[in-house]
């Protein structure tokens, strides 16, 4: 229970046994004389009664329940300003304001529109539901990945699942147990489409209801009650596999630079609703970094690739050498596309 809920079952006990000995009192001198008033005093006794009892209910309805700022902010306040990356330490003066619209059509029907936000751009999220789709879910993912760039080439892993096609360093990120409630209460539920084993447990990798949707995308811009670090990914893809010496990057410098946005779209190997979230961080590595990275470039390893922006974009095609794509799309998510460049 939290603390909110918890102040507002002290104060309706509280108002409840003031409540309950003011009728008791007036009831008794009203109809039974108790204090023995005039007649004349009796019906303004009764008048009043009448009058606190209807003022009463008023003020712990409204006391109780009336103070929600508004239904798509039940418990958190100040969401919808809040900016998706605060790494930077800016204090929110002089930030450029973003609206990502979200636009949810009907069954197998997509209107997305992928877009990137800068670091230190505050979103504000808006989401349009066409009739007749508000009780389609949306499978929402959302996931931490590293642009790890040496001499114009990127270093992209191979995916656990699918070892044969390289992707950059990330993931998907957790959802913590303090959110547990919360995200209940909105009705989320467990992806059903990846099984769920001791790697993706807690993965924020969740059906939201359409009509649930605002209200999640304000939590996960709160930053409350998730992953925001990069850093378990790092780890675990390059140093808990060896590719990288433990001792060199014991410490790293990163920024985030900017978060990748979908939009809501229609899957047709899925067969549901996806928005896929990607917050990119920029690896700043020391000399001996750059060298120790610079050392895996001559280096044959299956479990690693170097690529360019444009083997990203052609995703690993080559022709006539190689027609097979082995480049995740979401590769080309670390390369700027706002302007072309990489």
């Amino acid at each position: 229970m939290n603390q909110r809920h918890l102040m507002r079952w002290v104060v309706f006990i509280i108002v409840s046994i003031l409540f309950t000995g003011l009728v008791v009192a007036t009831f008794l001198a009203v109809f039974y004389g108790y204090g023995n008033p005039t007649e004349s005093e009796r019906e303004v006794l009764f008048s009043v009664f009448i009058v606190e009892v209807g003022a009463s209910f008023i003020a712990l309805f409204y006391s109780l329940f009336g103070i929600r700022r508004s239904k798509s902010n039940p418990i958190i306040d100040g969401l919808l300003n809040e900016r998706l990356n605060v790494d930077s330490g800016l204090d929110g003066a002089g930030e450029e304001e973003s609206c990502c619209q979200l636009v949810f059509l009907g069954p197998g029907e997509s209107a997305a529109e992928a877009r990137y936000y800068e670091q230190g751009q505050k979103l504000k999220w808006k989401v349009e539901l066409a009739p007749g789709s508000e009780d389609s879910y949306v499978r929402i993912s959302i996931s931490a990945l590293w642009r790890i760039c040496i001499e114009e080439k990127y270093l992209l892993v191979g995916s656990e699942r699918r070892p044969t096609n390289f992707q950059p360093v990330g993931g998907v990120l957790k959802r913590y147990i303090t959110s547990f409630e919360y995200l209940e209460s909105l009705g989320v539920l467990d992806d059903d489409k990846i099984p769920i084993d001791s790697v993706s447990h807690k993965d924020l990798r969740v059906r939201v209801k359409g009509t649930r949707l605002l209200e999640f995308l304000d939590w996960y811009s709160s930053r409350r009650g998730r992953e925001i670090s990069p850093w378990r990914e790092f780890y675990e893809e390059l140093l808990a596999t060896g590719i990288l010496r433990g001792e060199c990057f014991r410490h790293v410098a990163y920024e985030k630079i900017w978060t990748y946005v979908s939009g809501v779209f229609w899957s047709d190997v899925l067969d549901c609703y996806q928005l896929r979230i990607a917050e990119v961080s920029n690896l700043i590595p020391t000399e001996d970094q750059a060298k120790s990275l610079r050392g895996l470039m001559n280096v044959e390893d299956e479990r690693y690739y170097w690529a360019d922006s444009a083997r990203i974009r052609a995703r690993g095609v080559s022709p006539p050498n190689s027609l097979g794509e082995n480049i995740s799309i979401t590769a080309s998510w670390i390369l700027d596309q706002r302007n072309g460049t990489s």
